[in-house]
């Protein structure tokens, strides 16, 4: 038969089980939100990569859509003009696809860091998902909406995991004070 602590009430005092049992379903959310960030770094990094890859062959097509707009065709411009342009849509799409790579690189290292510092990663990741959300819907307001569900989940999680990470912080404070 065993014997639980018994509190000032001569009940049996479980807080200390009850804390300990609170700070592993916290850990277990950040482990989620580290899931989660190395879900969102992987596909960022992979999808960019891809429009990466297949950007260069799209520039003409670009140009020639927007000449065709203006109802031009590329032989009536001056080629020189063409090349200019041409290089500067290029530019602007290298930046705009290294950019989101970049950003799937710092959600992987926001994975890997998040059990040393668990709110400045989590509140980071939630801020930077939104702030690309964001910045990638005035490049392309389509972007908003799509995928609008799991947008909203991913962001439901990520916020659960910012909750989780105060709590678990506070929680390990309160016991080494």
């Amino acid at each position: 038969m065993s014997t639980l602590p018994q509190g000032a009430s001569g009940l049996p005092s479980l807080g200390g089980e009850l804390s300990s049992l609170a700070q592993e379903a916290r850990k277990k959310q950040l482990r989620v939100a580290s899931g989660i960030f190395i879900a969102v770094g992987i596909l960022t990094i992979l999808a960019n990569a891809v429009l990466l890859a297949m950007f260069d062959s799209q520039v003409d097509t670009l140009l020639s859509a927007e000449l065709a707009k203006q109802g031009l065709r590329l032989e009536d411009t001056d080629p020189g003009a063409h090349e200019k342009a041409r290089a500067t849509v290029a530019r602007t799409g290298y930046l705009i696809f290294g950019g989101a790579i970049a950003i799937g690189v710092v959600y992987l290292v926001l994975a890997a860091l998040v059990s040393r510092k668990p709110v400045v990663m989590t509140v980071t990741g939630l801020v930077l998902y939104i702030a690309s959300m964001a910045i990638f819907g005035l490049l392309d307001p389509t972007t908003l909406l799509r995928g609008l569900i799991i947008k909203l989940l991913i962001i439901l999680v990520m916020a659960k995991a910012v909750s989780a990470a105060l709590a678990y912080e506070r929680a390990g404070k309160s016991v080494t004070a």
